[in-house]
This record gives C-alpha cells, structure tokens and sequence, in this order.
C-alpha cells in the first residue's frame, strides 16, 4: 500500500495515484471540449494529462518533482499516449511566453506551517500558492480558454471568504466561477489534515499547527474549485455552494453554469429579465416537508440532478411562484399569475420574484428556453 509512505521521510517526494478524492473531483469538472493546447500544473502521476491528451492536440505536463514527471512519462507511454511533453519547474515557468487553451491543476493546496510535503502542502504563506497561480492564469490562457484547479483558502477573522479568493482574480479579464465544496472551522481542519498522515514523523504538532493559523487570524479553511474564462469585454463573478460530491456529469453542470450567467448578464437590468421566458429545470427534483405533528406540508426541498449537487429549502408560495415558469409565460406574466393565485399586487412581490428569479437561474434550478 504506497499510502504507508505517508509520514515517513520517504512521503517527501511522494507521487499520489490516480484514486484520491481530489484527483478524481477534478476528472468529473473538467471540460472536455476539444481544445488546441493543455497544461497540467502539478501533474503528479499525470492522470489530468493522460486524460486531457484524448481531447487536447497537445499537452504539457509540469512539475518541480522529478519522480512525477518519470511517472507521468512512464503511464503516457503504457498508455500508448504520445502528445504529452513533461517539463521540470514551478508554476508557469517552464511555459513562459505560452498560452493555452486549458490549464488544469490540483495543486499542493494544504494550509499549515510544514511545507516538506510536496505533494500536498503549500510552499507560499498560507494560500499565497493557489493565489499566485490564480493571479498568474490570464497571461497563459488564449482568448475563451479555462483554468480549472482545486483549491483552499484563509478564511480570515473579519473577512469574507468570497472576497478573499475573487480577489486573487480582481479585474484581470477573466469571468470567474467559484464552486464552493465546503468549509472546516480551523481546529477540526488540523485534525483531519494531521489524520491524513501516518507514521512517526507526522507533519507537525496539532498545537503548532494552530498556533500557526492562529497567529495570522485565520478561524477556518474554505475548498472549493476555481473555474476562469479569459474573456474580453465585461468580466463577471460568481459563487455557488454544493452539498455532497460531484457526479460523473458535473463538467456539463457547470458549463450550464456559465450560460447561465452569460444570460444573467445580458438581462442585467429587471425589465430585460423581465420579457425572458423561464422554466424550471427538467433535471430538477423535488420533496415536500411535512409538519411532525399534523402532517401539513410545510416546505419543498430542492435539488439540483445533473451532476453538482445543489440544495434549497422553499417555502411553499415560492414553489408556487416557480411552477408558473413553464416555459410559456413571460418573467413578468409568471409574476402576474403568481399575484392572481395568492391574491397579491404584483407592484409588493415583482422585485422580490425578480431577485428569486435571478437566484434560481444561479443555483440551476430555473433556465431560460
């Protein structure tokens, strides 16, 4: 079991296989379109290469670690795959001066004071490495290309873990999605890290490392994946929180993601919004809640069944409002439906439905037709 290396001096140049949690997360949201150019950063066993180099013309694999790069070289050639190049260096030195029209990467994203696992921890101060490769992006993606990378940030005392790691993007031209994959108050975060190494020479003391977090503010970790889009003109920027894990579809959920704030964006004002025709979405599903007691239907739980999965409770005059968006009536004619059947004035709810609207195109469970 190679995972019996973990937490002896041999795990410090350790090359993770294929089956993690997190290589396998960024297998199922990676877009598969057939692109010109990739770049796998951290390639480790070169399992993002290998699988990008069937819809990509060519492929580079980087790496600071040499044993990664003999491995991603050895699998590309018993896999017969011959559009691979590996490269030795850090971040985007080894492509100075190139672009592309993807780049992927599961970088070592680890947030603690040991730094002497190359594999999973951070080299920068706290999530300066995410940050920098983030920031770094734009100058290496061709016009309509996408980075796609896992990644951990601070969360910082007093400080939203949104605009923390949109402002490692800022304005840089580059339409921004964040899949939020959960957040771990810092204390239970050292627990699990620490549990993930074994052996005598674990990577830190529990108290270190919390004196570590403590000491710069830092009250928990927040995951998730990082999705930009080089794109001229008017950039956008967007957050979304999932529940549980992806499935094997999530590459196409989240590109539905993307045209649908494209679309947010062409109705920027609520009159546009407004003259849209909407329907909830075919691959949603839904749950009535009950009262424990009397039995009476107090709510709907719904999901979102095409891959990221995505939950909301709605009480039940806003399920009303969403089964009036049956892909004939107008934004505005759903609204004046709505107001008929609970016998409001669509003047006290149009603004309040438009913005629930808006929010439901986010979360996917409304779409254009």
């Amino acid at each position: 079991d190679a995972f019996r290396m973990l937490g002896t001096p041999a795990a410090r140049d350790f090359v993770l296989p294929a089956s993690t949690h997190a290589a396998q997360f960024l297998r199922k949201i990676t877009f598969r379109d057939s692109v010109g150019s990739t770049l796998d950063i951290g390639t480790g066993c070169g399992v993002h290469a290998l699988l990008a180099a069937r819809h990509s013309e060519h492929v580079i694999a980087t790496d600071i670690s040499e044993s990664a790069l003999r491995y991603t070289a050895f699998n590309a050639a018993l896999n017969g795959i011959e559009n691979v190049e590996c490269r030795a260096g850090d971040l985007f030195e080894p492509v100075a001066g190139e672009s592309f029209d993807l780049i992927l990467s599961n970088p070592p994203f680890v947030i603690g004071p040991g730094g002497e696992y190359t594999y999973r921890d951070s080299p920068l101060e706290l999530d300066g490495f995410c940050a920098a490769l983030a920031s770094t992006a734009l100058a290496h993606l061709n016009e309509g290309g996408h980075l796609q990378m896992l990644s951990e940030w601070a969360g910082i005392d007093g400080e939203d873990w949104r605009e923390r790691v949109t402002g490692w993007v800022g304005n840089s031209g580059c339409d921004t999605w964040i899949l939020h994959t959960g957040s771990l108050p810092a204390a239970e975060y050292v627990r699990r890290r620490r549990s993930d190494i074994s052996g005598p020479n674990e990577a830190g003391a529990a108290t270190d490392w919390l004196d570590y977090l403590a000491d710069r503010n830092v009250n928990s970790i927040v995951a998730g994946v990082i999705t930009l889009r080089k794109r001229s003109g008017g950039n956008w920027q967007q957050t979304l929180s999932i529940s549980g894990g992806i499935e094997e579809s999530a590459s196409f959920a989240l590109r539905r993601c993307f045209d649908a704030q494209d679309f947010l964006e062409l109705c920027s004002d609520d009159a546009s919004l407004l003259e849209a025709v909407l329907q909830i979405s075919p691959k949603i599903a839904t749950e009535p809640r009950t009262d424990s007691g009397s039995g009476q239907p107090t709510s709907v739980l719904v999901r979102r069944g095409d891959g990221l999965p995505v939950i909301a409770e709605l009480d039940l005059a806003v399920m009303v409002f969403l089964q009036q968006l049956d892909g004939q009536r107008s934004l505005s004619e759903a609204i004046s439906r709505f107001a008929q059947l609970t016998e409001t004035d669509v003047k006290n709810v149009q603004s309040e439905l438009v913005a629930a609207a808006r929010l439901f195109i986010t979360q996917g469970f409304v779409e254009p037709v």
